[in-house]
């Protein structure tokens, strides 16, 4: 919804034209540039993951993993398309969040503008959601590394943990910005890169191990 209401809304304010000035100062400048939003979608990665091995029907879960990561790249790229074309390089450019300048310059026809604070409880929505997710995986983290059973002993403790980071990070906006911009961005894009690459390479390897598994518990499964 978040994301159809933006589209709605900039797509009248949209100028094609506000695109050509990305690519000016070259393109692997511009790919470069872009590791900052790509920690976007690298947060998802990391959650996918985790989250992914614990679904018990594998089957479904190969098309469905697929198809959201699909839609939620799409819903990731239209944002920075939109700020631009809509706000221009130059202005998005001064923003940190130049997602917020974008909700503030939607509207849908004559007499429905201004509806950023529709917008801003879209985004808590999404923020808490992704704080939910976030303690759920941290959760699960922490019950594989220490080797218990179940994950719900370590909700709590992991809570505390995230919490207490979290308001002393953000309790100096400085600070703040420096973790998004530098440490964060390192963190983000060596998971979100360097894991599928692992798994890829170990899938590789150990394929005729993993496909004769498969072929011995199917089996298992028929015959009981």
């Amino acid at each position: 919804m978040l994301n159809i209401l933006i589209i709605m809304g900039s797509l009248a304010e949209f100028d094609i034209r506000e695109l050509l000035p990305t690519f000016q100062s070259g393109l692997f400048s511009t790919i470069w540039a872009s590791r900052f939003h790509n920690t976007d979608w690298a947060l998802a990665v990391m959650m996918a993951s985790i989250i992914l091995p614990l679904v018990k029907d594998k089957s479904s879960w190969k098309k469905l993993g697929l198809t959201g990561i699909a839609f939620a790249g799409l819903f990731v790229v239209i944002w920075p398309i939109l700020e631009v074309g809509v706000l221009s390089a130059e202005v998005t450019a001064k923003y940190n969040l130049s997602c917020m300048q974008l909700a503030r310059s939607a509207h849908i026809g004559l007499f429905f503008h201004r509806y950023e604070m529709i917008m801003v409880a879209f985004f808590a929505l999404s923020n808490l959601t992704q704080i939910m997710m976030s303690l759920l995986c941290a959760s699960v983290s922490l019950q594989k590394l220490i080797g218990l059973k179940d994950y719900r002993p370590t909700i709590i403790p992991v809570g505390l943990i995230l919490g207490g980071f979290s308001y002393w990070i953000v309790f100096d906006h400085r600070r703040a910005i420096e973790f998004v911009e530098t440490p964060w961005v390192i963190y983000a894009m060596a998971t979100a890169i360097g894991l599928p690459l692992i798994i890829l390479l170990l899938g590789t390897i150990l394929k005729k191990k993993l496909r004769k598994k498969t072929t011995t518990d199917t089996s298992a499964k028929s015959s009981s």
